[in-house]
Formats: structure tokens, sequence, C-alpha cells
């Protein structure tokens, strides 16, 4: 993946003002978001991956709604950029309907899956999640990514009955919408508590 300019998540980020959305994070998730941070800066994909289970696992089992898409969208950004893009799709796709009440929120999750699901570059896989990433847009019915969606399963089906060979997908449709924009970036500078240079994390960027 290449360092692009990112769209900014909502990770474990206060409400704005007058509006419905994720709570200001806890002293122990904002630290615990740093830590990810820093593991991914130091190439420690392991590591990074299962502190993001944890906080996405403790923040569900914390019964704190609000804040489980938010979790659940760090585990996600973690999983891709530690080249698992399709745990990515599914993460991605379950924080989507999460966001209840916030539909520019829902939006964006089922475009991070989407993004992720063009990085799944084995066809029977790609093909496979192709359903998870429509039932992320299910949130959002009139979003264009959708057709994108129907147009590369469609390719995807062609290829696998003409059993041409595994590969990169070149050439299939919808591999680069343009209404995807850029990348999902790890954007917990956007936490109150979260001054640490380490937070601001491009795609792209080392990992393991």
């Amino acid at each position: 993946m290449g360092a692009e300019a990112g769209v900014e998540p909502a990770v474990l980020q206060p409400p704005a003002s007058g509006a419905a959305g994720a709570p200001e994070p806890t002293v122990e998730q904002a630290r615990a978001v740093a830590e990810i941070a820093r593991a991914l800066q130091a190439g420690d994909g392991e590591r990074a991956m299962t502190l993001a289970a944890a906080l996405d696992a403790a923040v569900e089992a914390g019964g704190d709604h609000r804040a489980v898409p938010a979790a659940r969208e760090v585990h996600a950004y973690v999983a891709l950029m530690t080249d698992r893009p399709g745990l990515a799709v599914e993460l991605y796709a379950d924080a989507a309907p999460a966001w209840v009440g916030r539909p520019e929120e829902s939006a964006r999750m089922a475009r991070n899956a989407h993004y992720s699901w063009l990085r799944v570059a084995e066809p029977r896989s790609a093909y496979d999640l192709g359903p998870v990433v429509l039932r992320a847009y299910a949130t959002v019915p009139e979003d264009p990514g959708r057709e994108a969606v129907r147009d590369r399963m469609r390719s995807l089906r062609a290829r696998l009955s003409d059993g041409r060979p595994a590969g990169a997908l070149e050439g299939v449709p919808g591999t680069s919408p343009e209404h995807l924009g850029a990348a999902p970036e790890f954007a917990s500078s956007r936490l109150r508590d979260g001054d640490d240079p380490d937070c601001d994390r491009k795609p792209g960027a080392t990992h393991g």
C-alpha cells in the first residue's frame, strides 16, 4: 500500500458538539490506542494485532455500545496494516451498522471495507468476501460503491468459472473505484488526550 493522504477515522473520539456518537475514551482506552500505534510504528504487527483484538473485546464486553464501532475500527485498521485485508473487510463491515444514527460514519466504514477488499488478491477469497462488503453498504444503500462491488464480483465469478489461474487481480473492474478516495488512516490524534506523536501513523509506514 502506498503512503496516501487518508480519511481520518473516528477512533474512540469524543462526539462532535451536539452529536450522538462515540463517547470520550476512557484513560485506559486512550492508553491502549497509543500503545497500538507505538507497536505499529515499531513494526511489531503481531503485538499491535494482539492489543487491538484485546481492546475490541474489552470494549464490547464493557457494555458501552456507543464505543464498540470505534474500537472495532481500530482492530480493522491494524488488520489492514498488518496484511490481513480479509479480516479488515469483516471488521469494517461489522462496524458499519454499529454506528447507529451516524450515517456518515456508516458510509465511511463501508468504504473502508471496500478499500480493504480491493487488497484481497486471491480471487476465490475476494469473491467470497464480496457479500460482506455488500452487507456493509446495506447501511448506505445509495452509495455508488454497491454497484462497483457487484461489478467486481461478476468479473471474479467469470474468472473463477473460466478456471483462470489465481494471482493478482489486475484488470478486474472495481479495482480502483474513484469514489473510495484515500486509504483509511489511524487518526488517534483526534483523541482528546492522545497527544503521543507515535499516534499519527499513515498507511504505508513500516509494519510487521
